[in-house]
């Protein structure tokens, strides 16, 4: 995943038009688009804005200090609990879904 995000970035970044900033599918990825990023000569926020999603504790360092999607993980993982023991008794059309908030968890990179 990091070589692909890595490859992703240097694409997107080398090409005619340039975005003026890049919302990463995960933390992992956007990592990788600051690395990316920084080996072509972008300095990350006054070039390039980047945003990643999960929190993981590495986007805190301060080498990389990317802002991100805090995910409720607890919360995501106790709702597919419950709806896996209600799947077996409710059929899946009937079941009901939860939008859990995440919160932006903003630093230095965008």
């Amino acid at each position: 995943m990091i070589n692909c995000g890595y490859t992703a970035a240097q694409a997107i970044l080398t090409n005619n038009v340039r975005p003026d900033a890049l919302l990463c599918c995960n933390d992992i990825m956007a990592l990788a688009a600051i690395d990316a990023a920084r080996d072509l000569g972008f300095l990350t926020s006054d070039d390039l804005s980047l945003i990643g999603f999960d929190d993981i504790p590495m986007v805190g360092w301060t080498s990389y200090r990317l802002t991100t999607i805090r995910q409720p993980i607890i919360r995501m993982i106790n709702e597919v609990v419950d709806l896996i023991e209600v799947g077996a008794k409710v059929p899946l059309h009937e079941m009901t879904t939860s939008i859990l908030p995440g919160k932006l968890m903003v630093r230095g990179s965008a």
